[in-house]
């Protein structure tokens, strides 16, 4: 499959990839939130999210000032709009590792290296996690929204992306991908911390 406009988004802590999408590729499918989507979980249990298609599974290994970095990463794109879901574990004593720094460097490197502009981002807490919600703007008029999270305990980040123009990053589609994401992390809920007592 030809890809004349690939463009990779990459975090400084986070180092995690996703093609942007061709949109001039007539033989990728076009992705409807109607269609019957395919359920995906990672190798360890930690990941979940639903995809238009089977995913493409990638172990990505990326070279990074505090050593190799080892990256589960699924994905898949279609005509108009591609899907990511991607998790590293940085190798670095958690109690020396700071959330909110790691969050800030996440989305300082997504914004540099796809040469983009932040057009909006927010504080979100799921899966009992603080996290980001950033809409980059990149080239030729395509936009990427993401939701980055980090488990302080690994230090874990999860990151859950969709590429695409940026009308449809609201759009049914992606909301569909995104509310199907579940990670499950080594932060004990209030619940399971009351059961344990």
């Amino acid at each position: 499959m030809k890809k004349s406009n690939v463009i990779y988004l990459c975090f400084l802590t986070g180092l995690i990839g996703c093609d942007l999408v061709n949109s001039r590729d007539a033989a990728l499918p076009i992705i409807s939130a109607a269609t019957e989507w395919q359920p995906y979980t990672s190798d360890d249990g930690t990941l979940s999210a639903s995809f238009p298609q089977a995913p493409k599974l990638q172990r990505v290994k990326m070279p990074s000032p505090i050593g190799e970095l080892k990256m589960p990463v699924a994905s898949f794109e279609g005509r108009d709009m591609a899907f990511t879901l991607s998790k590293v574990t940085y190798p670095v004593d958690p109690s020396r590792y700071s959330v909110g720094l790691g969050l800030k460097g996440a989305i300082a490197g997504a914004e540099v290296m796809s040469k983009g502009t932040i057009e909006s981002q927010k504080d979100i807490f799921m899966y009992g996690m603080p996290g980001k919600e950033v809409v980059i703007k990149v080239s030729f008029g395509k936009a990427s929204r993401m939701r980055i999270f980090i488990d302080a305990m690994g230090p874990t980040l999860y990151e859950a992306q969709v590429v695409g123009n940026l009308s449809d990053l609201d759009g049914q589609a992606a909301e569909k991908f995104f509310n199907s994401v579940n990670i499950q992390t080594s932060v004990p809920s209030p619940l399971m911390v009351e059961f344990q007592k």
